[in-house]
Order: C-alpha cells, then structure tokens, then sequence
C-alpha cells in the first residue's frame, strides 16, 4: 500500500486523505449488485408480464434467438463481474461475448417496459 500512496497524483492523494482520516483503514465508496444495476423504474402496477422465450439456452456457442410477445428496443448483458455491454445481433441472432459463463439479459420493449433473463454459455 505504502508504494500506491507514494504517489504524486491527484486520485491518490484524495485517497491519500480519505484514508488517513478513516484511521488508515479502507473507506467503503460504493456498494452495487448486479440485481441493483437492474431495478425496474416502473411502478408495480404498470408492470405487464409478457412472455419472452430465449433458445437455446445454454448456449454451446453463445448465439441465441428471443421470441418475446412485445418490440424488443435493446438488449444489454452484464457478466458476473457486473459489467454491462450491449449485445451483438446479426440476423436475428443475439451473440454472447466468447468466454462460457452465466450472463444477465436486460431486455427493453418498446412501450417501456423491461425484463431481466439468465442465459448460460458453454
């Protein structure tokens, strides 16, 4: 720690005081989950259930189709580690990022709404 803080820079020496004026111990900044990241904004009672199918899932290949009952407007995924991209799509395919794992579609409709789904990948 001692060479971090020997730093000269601008975000080490606001660290640098945070740090020390917590008695040198670690100052907890932020805190998120993935399921914090995908809180929906509508109220309770403007959620709308609608059917959406993803196959297959798991995904040998990372590629998939979604049926769902509504538009679809976007369709982000967030790994584990919680970082949040958009999705590839290349003729009605959706394509996971290469490395197998379990991965969290956040899918947007067109009217609003949006729904969060699990896909696996070989």
């Amino acid at each position: 720690l001692q060479p971090m803080l020997d730093t000269n820079t601008p975000e080490i020496t606001s660290f640098k005081a945070m740090f020390e004026a917590n008695d040198n111990e670690p100052v907890l900044m932020i805190s998120d989950t993935i399921a914090d990241l995908f809180v929906n904004t509508l109220a309770a009672e403007e959620l709308v259930e609608t059917s959406v199918e993803i196959f297959p899932n798991p995904s040998i290949d990372g590629s998939f189709e979604i049926r769902a009952e509504k538009q679809i407007s976007k369709v982000t995924y967030s790994d584990n580690s919680g970082r949040i991209a958009p999705i590839s799509i290349q003729n009605g395919l959706y394509f996971l990022p290469e490395i197998p794992g379990i991965y969290y579609l956040r899918i947007l409709f067109s009217d609003g709404s949006q729904l969060t789904k699990k896909v696996l990948r070989h």
